[in-house]
């Protein structure tokens, strides 16, 4: 863990280590492995501190984003005839 006084610039390089991949022989054996279905009733959980009654936070709304429209890209010949044609279409589009 290290300290730092913001703001701080951090650079990371690799690691000395390799991570372990998983063996051909570990993959047969995990699919090999039975593993149990537990139910709240097995683990004798509180049922009334679970779920929509028992979450101490309500979601008040949703909503879905708006989805955005591909971008323009403006690229005349010189950067003066570039200004001049986003002034045009953003006059044209009466956004200024």
């Amino acid at each position: 863990m290290i300290e730092a006084e913001l703001p701080a610039v951090i650079t990371v390089i690799k690691t000395a280590f390799e991570p372990r991949y998983a063996t051909i022989k570990s993959k047969m054996a995990a699919n090999r492995i039975n593993i149990p279905t537990m139910t709240s009733a097995d683990i004798e959980i509180d049922t009334e501190r679970i779920g929509l009654k028992g979450s101490p936070t309500k979601v008040k709304k949703t909503f879905t984003p708006r989805l955005k429209k591909a971008g323009v890209k403006i690229k005349e010949e010189t950067a003066s005839e570039t200004v001049s044609k986003l002034l045009s279409m953003l006059s044209d589009a009466k956004l200024i």
